[in-house]
């Protein structure tokens, strides 16, 4: 695998959200108990995956034309916001889930994809153009 190479990214992210998950889960436990890793859990999924789509499409557009390429990236924005909303209010609406724990789990740990995302970007890209 090549150094900046989206598999080798991916694979460093993960382990490295995995062992910060894990830990969260452990002082939770500790301080709490096991009454909020449902909403942990699901935060810390509802992050993955919105982060997931965002690379992946990010990714196929560093092959497209520049309109291309900001066009993916400022709609995929838009789509992982209305996502993020629609996940929240069903939350509230047909869940008993503690809506608190779960936006902060998710927030944390999207707030962590971002910036590797972000960095990723910049590290595939040649600076003066895309």
């Amino acid at each position: 695998m090549k150094k900046n190479s989206p598999v080798a990214f991916f694979l460093k992210l993960f382990l490295f959200t995995g062992i910060l998950i894990l830990l969260s889960l452990l002082v939770f436990n500790k301080i709490q108990g096991n009454i909020y890793f449902t909403e942990i859990i699901s935060g810390y999924l509802a992050s993955l995956i919105l982060f997931l789509l965002g690379f992946i499409s990010v990714n196929w557009s560093f092959k497209k034309p520049l309109k291309t390429f900001m066009s993916i990236v400022i709609g995929g924005i838009l789509v992982r916001f209305v996502i993020i909303s629609i996940l929240i209010f069903i939350i509230l609406r047909y869940t008993e889930l503690s809506v608190v724990y779960f936006i902060m789990s998710f927030v944390f740990f999207y707030i962590i994809y971002q910036f590797f995302e972000f960095r990723f970007i910049n590290a595939n890209t040649v600076k003066g153009s895309k």
